[in-house]
């Protein structure tokens, strides 16, 4: 081993080198290792002699992206669960055992992110002394890892914290398509326009015992009665704890561990209405995490855990890991159609307009997420293409202040996958046949009648689909003669369970209109919620 090898670097300390390697030339002449005429050879070689090479690569030696930082993480812990190794030494042959990893890196895409987080411009405006981190993770609709970015700037080192794989933030309403709102569709407690009371519930205060109205909605103010859709758009807070307590917590908190099984949950804290029901966990989850929730609603309801690469082989090309990419089911394909319809409607906002993240050439879908004091913004959205996530935020509890300025997570979102997709034919995603598309009005969440002049267009599952409307039209009758009306369980009113189709129906279509504003509201615009 080269003694003091940085001191006598050639590239970077030359006469250093020079001095040194003609002391050992003079110490072999003496020893007679070298003959005269070789020794005065040598030396005028040594007079002029230059080196080639990248000095900058030498300061800086190269720096791995995000993106094959986490790889790396993901083949070491693989060793260590599936064969057993210690993860020193899982380490030892990532490093110096000639193994060969392929991932699932989308290089452009990559290098694409890495320079738009690199600019400034890329990040809107908001009012703090400094700006917060943020990570952005792009995936395939199956789980597949494309594009990954741990935290914004250029990366000037190996190994650095990563924003996206290493820290667990409170998800904040992105909790809520994925834990309460699947949950109950998915068993028929709802339906796309199901009217739910926007009301509190009674919670004691446990240091006075005073009960008090809980929770609080962003937008100052409840509503009363009001469909799925419209509680959805508005993120009202109100209606996921009133299903989370019907559901029970326990039962949404095992939904939750088991469909994604995010690794900040913790038992028996998190079994609560405010965790399952408004994303307020003892700790939270990575932007990675929760980023590959969101696949369920493109790709008609499977999940497969991420991943960054395919397989590992060892020095002489043996396999030693080869990734399972076997998906799981979480709900149904009906489920997951009308969802992604639900989230459409939130980009495409009937209520308070297009949302600050809606891209111009495909069809999307997504939620954004605040914690308490917005501490954490995030921005969950799909498209028939991908699925990525964005958070911002910083190291302790710092709130983001943005107003009145967009809300920064959508902004991003749409700054990055705006070009992401430009260049990509305009497809639509692949929904349930089974669907029913169908009007309903917006004052009673039933099927519009004739008579109806609110309405919007809905998504029904064939074992939910609502009567005719009851308001505008009497008393409703399926087509085997009996009255379905029933009481909705988060709703002292609600449209009714249908086992039959009406004939107001339709099939499925790819594409959807809506006309009529729904229910008028004073309210402060709460996207970004």
């Amino acid at each position: 081993i080269t003694q003091n090898p940085t001191k006598y670097d050639p590239l970077k300390h030359p006469e250093n080198n020079k001095i040194r390697r003609e002391w050992f030339l003079s110490e072999m002449h003496k020893q007679g290792k070298l003959t005269k005429e070789e020794y005065d050879t040598a030396m005028a070689e040594s007079a002029n002699m230059k080196f080639t090479g990248d000095l900058k690569k030498i300061i800086n030696p190269e720096i791995q992206s995000y993106f094959v930082e986490n790889c790396i993480e993901e083949v070491i812990n693989d060793l260590v669960t599936e064969l057993g190794y210690t993860k020193d030494y899982a380490k030892s042959l990532i490093y110096r055992g000639g193994y060969k990893i392929y991932t699932t890196i989308d290089q452009e895409m990559q290098t694409y992110l890495e320079q738009k987080y690199a600019d400034p411009k890329t990040f809107p405006k908001i009012n703090n002394p400094e700006y917060p981190h943020s990570s952005f993770v792009i995936m395939d609709t199956n789980g597949k890892l494309l594009a990954l970015v741990g935290d914004r700037g250029e990366k000037t080192g190996n190994m650095l914290y990563n924003y996206a794989t290493h820290i667990q933030r409170q998800p904040g309403s992105t909790i809520k398509p994925i834990s309460s709102y699947a949950l109950a569709i998915e068993n028929d407690y709802l339906n796309f326009s199901s009217m739910v009371e926007d009301s509190p519930i009674k919670l004691k205060d446990p240091s006075t015992g005073v009960e008090k109205d809980w929770p609080v909605n962003v937008y100052g103010q409840y509503l009363g009665k009001i469909t799925v859709d419209e509680a959805l758009q508005r993120s009202t807070n109100t209606i996921p704890v009133k299903l989370v307590e019907m559901l029970t917590p326990s039962k949404v908190f095992d939904f939750v561990k088991a469909s994604y099984g995010f690794m900040g949950l913790i038992d028996p804290n998190d079994r609560d209405l405010s965790s399952m029901s408004l994303g307020g966990m003892t700790k939270g989850v990575s932007t990675l995490e929760l980023t590959a929730a969101y696949q369920i609603f493109a790709n008609g309801g499977l999940y497969t855990k991420p991943y960054s690469y395919t397989k590992v082989l060892d020095a002489e090309n043996k396999v030693v890991l080869e990734k399972s990419t076997v998906p799981k089911r979480i709900i149904s394909s009906e489920t997951a159609t009308v969802m992604n319809r639900l989230l459409q409607n939130v980009v495409e906002g009937r209520i308070y307009g297009k949302s600050n993240a809606k891209l111009s050439n495909t069809p999307m879908g997504g939620k954004t997420g605040t914690s308490s004091n917005d501490y954490d913004h995030w921005f969950i959205g799909f498209t028939p293409y991908y699925v990525a996530g964005v958070w911002l935020g910083y190291d302790t509890n710092i709130s983001i202040n943005y107003k009145p300025n967009p809300y920064p997570a959508m902004v991003l979102w749409r700054n990055i996958m705006s070009g992401i997709h430009s260049k990509l034919p305009t497809k639509d995603f692949q929904y349930n046949q089974n669907v029913v598309a169908a009007e309903y009005c917006i004052e009673t969440g039933e099927l519009a009648g004739p008579n109806c002049t609110k309405k919007s267009m809905g998504y029904y599952k064939p074992s939910f689909i609502p009567p005719v409307c009851t308001l505008h039209s009497g008393t409703a009758q399926s087509a085997d003669g009996e009255n379905h009306n029933s009481q909705n369980p988060v709703s002292s009113s609600s449209s009714s369970v249908s086992t039959s189709s009406s004939s107001s129906v339709t099939s499925q279509q790819s594409s959807s209109s809506q006309s009529s504003s729904s229910k008028s509201s004073s309210s402060k615009n709460n996207n970004g919620r």
